[in-house]
């Protein structure tokens, strides 16, 4: 697009794309879509949360920094006032993904620490695009995968990772990490099922 506009001109490429309508996913289609492509699959979190793959794939990366960061939030038992607790999965999931449960249900600091998190993310959070970056259209699905950058200092918080450390910055690195993490994590598991 941005070769186009160079190559013709704004007002040529505004006339070519009048009337084109670009749709975002929101957090409904996310949960349809790990829904659907799980078959429904549940996970339990530590603390006996239960959420469909879908809930996670709607909260992971719009209101929370990572799926290691939702697990964590999910061992600190909460009262629906007490940030740093599953409060925060459950005022996110039951307020603004399922729309079930009221703002008011939830302690303030509650709803801030959500809140300010989701802002903070929406802000940085180039792991929803596949070439957020100048140059990534000539980059391979490798390089892509691949590549890293250091989460700015402000949103360190908000990814759940220490100040400076370098996170995936390509929805296909996220993806790729993601699954890498998941099999690790199936792996270590696998010898535990047997012995149980």
């Amino acid at each position: 697009m941005l070769e186009l506009q160079r190559q013709a001109g704004n007002r040529a490429v505004a006339g070519a794309v009048a009337g084109i309508v670009l749709q975002p996913f929101g957090e409904q289609e996310h949960k349809s879509l790990g829904d659907t492509g799980s078959a429904g699959a549940t996970v339990t979190l530590p603390g006996g949360l239960v959420l469909t793959f879908g809930d996670i794939t709607a909260l992971a990366g719009d209101y929370f920094g990572s799926a290691d960061q939702i697990r964590a939030l999910a061992r600190v038992p909460g009262n629906r006032a007490t940030p740093g607790t599953v409060d925060e999965i459950n005022f996110a999931l039951h307020v603004k993904l399922r729309g079930d449960h009221k703002r008011a249900d939830y302690g303030k600091r509650v709803a801030d620490a959500v809140e300010a998190r989701y802002y903070a993310l929406a802000g940085t959070n180039l792991t929803h695009f596949t070439q957020p970056r100048a140059g990534d259209d000539t980059r391979s699905t490798d390089e892509l995968a691949e590549a890293r950058g250091v989460v700015p200092t402000a949103a360190a918080a908000a990814y759940g990772v220490a100040k400076g450390a370098k996170v995936p910055v390509t929805n296909v690195g996220s993806y790729r990490a993601n699954h890498e993490r998941a099999l690790e994590t199936a792996a270590q598991a696998e010898p535990a099922a047997r012995r149980g």
